[in-house]
C-alpha cells in the first residue's frame, strides 16, 4: 500500500529524513519510533504529501504519491496530527463533518443522507458523540483528540496517518483507540502509520516498528526483533530491561531508573522479623524482596515485603483457597500486592529455620513439611482424588544478595531437587501406591532476594549460591519430616 523508496527531505536545506526506504502492507499497522529529532513528523509528512520529497519516490496503491490530486488524496489518506493548544469555536459535530469535504461535489456541495450517517458513526466510535453540540475550546486535550480521530474517520480512508495518537489520552481511551485502529486494519484492511513515543503500546499493537536515528533507519522489523534492550538503551541513552507480556507474544520495556533512595536500606537476614503462633508463621522483611513463588497467594515474579504460611484445619474445604487466604492477610494487617501466602495443615509452630552462610552468600530457609498426602510424580494419573490427611510441604528461601529473574529460577529448580532427595532419603511412600514419594500434591516453594549487595547470576546447583540452597533445604525438610514424624508417634 506504501512504499518508500530511498527518500530523504525535510525543510527548505535542511534535510532530516536521510534515505528512507520501507514497505507498508495492506491491512498493517506499522509503528515508528525514535527519539526527538529523529525525523518521525518529516517522514509522516512527506508520506501524507504536506512536505515535498527532495530525493527518492513514495508510491501510494501502486502510484507515485505526486500523481494524485488533492481531493483523490484526501479520499485516500487521512491524518491524525499532533494536537496543538490551539482551539476553534467549530462544533465537534461540525469538525467531524469536515472528513467527508473530500467527498463533496459541485459549486454547493453534495452532502447526502450517507454523509450524515457516516459522521453520526465515526463520532460514536470515537466516543465523542455525547459532545457534538460543543464547541472544540470546551473540551479537554484527550476529547479533541478524539474528535480529530473522528473527523479522520469520517474520510473512510484507506491510509491512516497518526502523530502520536495517543497523546493526551487516558488509559482507557488509549486501549480503546488502538483497539479500534487494530479491529479497523483488520476488517476494513486499513493501513495504519503512527508515531509512538510509547515503546510498549508500540510493541502491542504494531505488526511492525520503524526505529528512526538521526533520520535513518535503525532496523525495520517485527516488534520481537526490533525491541532490543542493547539498541534502544543506545539510543535513548537510559537503562531498560526487556520483559515479555504476560498475555501477549509481545516484548516490553521497562526503564531502570537511577534514584538515590533506590533499596536504601542496609540490612541482613538476620533482621527479618519473625512471629510465630499456633495459627501462622509471619515474617516481614524491612523492605520489598523480588520473589518467585508457588503460594496460594502472590504467586509469579514480584516483591513483596510480608510472607505468611496460615494453618489451616485438616478437613479444610479448599473452593476458594485465594479468598480464604486473602481475608486472613487483611486480619493481620498486610497488603495483598505484598504479601506471599501459603496454607498447611500442620503445626506451624513445629516451623524449621535455619541458616547459611559460605563464600559470603547468607541464605535463611524456613520449613513446614506434612507428607499424608505425599505421592510419586510419575504416577500422577493413579490419584484420581485428594487424599486425606496432613500433606503440603512450604517452604521459603531468604537469601541475601542481587539475582536476576533467571537466577531465581534457578534456585527453585534447585530447591525443588533438593526437596524430592529429603523426601526420598526420609523413606516416605506414595500413600497409594506405596512407591518412594518425589513430594506431595500441594506443596509450595518461595524464593526472595534483598537485591543488594552481591550481584548472584546463577543458582544451579554447581553454584556456590545452588549449594548453600540445597543444603539448606535438604536439611530442613528433613527435619521437618523428622518432626511430623516425632508428633504423630507421641499421639499413638
Amino acid at each position: 500500500m506504501i512504499k518508500v523508496e530511498n527518500v530523504s527531505g525535510g525543510y527548505d536545506e535542511h534535510i532530516i529524513v536521510k534515505d528512507l526506504s520501507f514497505q507498508v502492507d495492506s491491512g498493517e499497522i506499522l509503528g515508528i519510533l525514535g527519539p526527538n529529532g529523529s525525523g518521525k513528523t518529516t517522514l509522516l509528512k512527506m508520506i501524507s504529501g504536506l512536505l515535498p520529497v527532495a530525493k527518492g519516490t513514495i508510491q501510494v496503491a501502486n502510484r507515485a504519491l505526486t500523481t494524485y490530486s488533492p481531493r483523490r488524496l484526501a479520499q485516500l489518506i487521512a491524518v491524525l496530527p499532533q494536537i496543538s493548544s490551539t482551539t476553534f469555536q467549530y462544533s465537534v459535530q461540525e469538525t467531524v463533518a469536515m472528513g467527508r469535504y473530500p467527498y463533496q461535489r459541485g459549486l454547493f456541495h453534495s452532502w447526502q443522507e450517507q454523509d450524515e450517517a457516516i459522521v453520526q458513526q465515526a463520532m460514536e466510535v470515537a466516543d465523542v458523540w455525547q459532545f457534538r453540540q460543543w464547541t472544540l475550546d470546551q473540551l479537554s486535550g484527550g476529547e479533541r483528540q478524539r474528535v480529530f480521530l473522528a473527523r479522520a474517520l469520517a474520510q473512510q480512508p484507506r491510509i491512516l496517518l497518526l502523530d502520536e495518537p495517543t497523546n493526551h489520552l487516558d488509559i482507557h481511551h488509549q486501549v480503546g483507540m488502538l483497539n479500534l485502529l487494530h479491529q479497523w486494519s483488520r476488517e476494513k484492511e486499513m493501513t495504519i502509520v503512527a508515531i509512538f513515543h510509547d515503546i510498549n503500546l508500540a510493541s502491542l499493537y504494531c505488526d511492525r516498528l520503524l526505529l528512526l536515528h538521526d533520520g535513518r533507519a535503525v532496523i525495520h522489523d517485527k516488534p520481537s526483533n526490533v525491541v532490543d534492550v542493547s539498541r534502544f538503551q543506545a539510543i535513548y541513552e537510559v537503562q531498560l530491561q526487556r520483559d515479555e507480556h504476560p498475555t501477549q507474544p509481545r516484548p516490553q520495556i521497562t526503564i531502570l531508573p537511577t534514584l538515590h533512595d533506590k533499596l536504601s536500606i542496609d540490612w541482613k537476614l538476620e533482621q527479618l522479623k519473625e512471629k510465630i503462633t499456633a495459627d501462622y508463621v509471619w515474617v516481614e522483611a524491612p523492605q520489598a524482596l523480588r520473589t518467585l513463588s508457588s503460594g496460594v497467594l502472590g504467586a509469579g515474579i514480584g516483591w513483596r515485603t510480608d510472607f505468611v504460611n496460615w494453618r489451616v484445619p485438616l478437613q479444610y474445604h479448599c473452593a476458594h483457597p485465594d479468598e480464604d487466604m486473602l481475608q486472613f492477610i487483611h486480619q493481620l494487617g498486610c497488603a495483598e500486592h505484598e504479601t506471599v501466602g501459603m496454607m498447611t495443615a500442620v503445626s506451624v509452630e513445629q516451623v524449621v529455620t535455619q541458616t547459611l552462610c559460605d563464600d559470603g552468600i547468607t541464605v535463611r530457609c524456613y520449613t513446614t513439611a506434612g507428607v499424608g498426602r505425599a505421592l510419586n510424580i510419575a504416577n500422577v494419573d493413579e490419584h484420581l482424588s485428594e487424599p486425606e490427611g496432613v500433606g503440603t510441604i512450604n517452604t521459603w528461601i531468604f537469601i541475601d544478595g542481587h539475582l536476576p529473574d533467571e537466577a531465581l529460577v534457578q534456585v527453585m529448580m534447585t530447591a525443588t531437587e533438593a526437596k524430592v532427595k529429603a523426601v526420598h532419603d526420609a523413606g516416605v511412600v506414595d500413600y497409594k501406591t506405596g512407591e518412594p514419594a518425589t513430594g506431595t500434591a500441594t506443596d509450595s516453594l518461595v524464593v526472595a532476594a534483598t537485591q543488594q549487595g552481591r550481584h548472584l547470576p546463577y543458582g544451579g546447583p554447581i553454584t556456590p549460591l545452588g549449594c548453600l540452597v540445597a543444603r539448606v533445604v535438604y536439611q530442613t525438610i528433613q527435619q521437618a519430616i523428622k518432626n511430623l514424624k516425632k508428633t504423630e508417634h507421641e499421639e499413638d
